[in-house]
């Protein structure tokens, strides 16, 4: 193997060691589950899945995906599942 080879394999390992502590990080200090309804600034949201993380805002923190329901937490007709982020939650209900 040559140097460029073994760099990129070495940047490749580092990349999904960093992804995997990023993950495991915003999960650990996550304190909604799924089953939990919150609320952002214009929907409320059953979670039902954990479906990435986000660092934009410097610590990681998730994404999640679940029904979108309305003031009576009934799910909604238009647009049933939609995703919410972690960092965007106003009010666990």
């Amino acid at each position: 193997m040559n140097y460029k080879e073994e760099l990129e394999n070495i940047l490749k390992k580092h990349e999904l060691e960093l992804r995997e502590f990023n993950y495991n990080y915003a999960k650990d200090n996550c304190p909604y589950n799924i089953g939990d309804i919150v609320e952002d600034h214009y929907q409320r949201v059953r979670i039902t899945n954990i479906i990435g993380f986000n660092t934009l805002n410097g610590e990681p923190t998730l994404i999640f995906e679940g029904h979108n329901l309305t003031k009576k937490n009934e799910v909604k007709k238009r647009e049933p599942i939609t995703r919410i982020y972690e960092s965007n939650i106003k009010i666990k209900i």
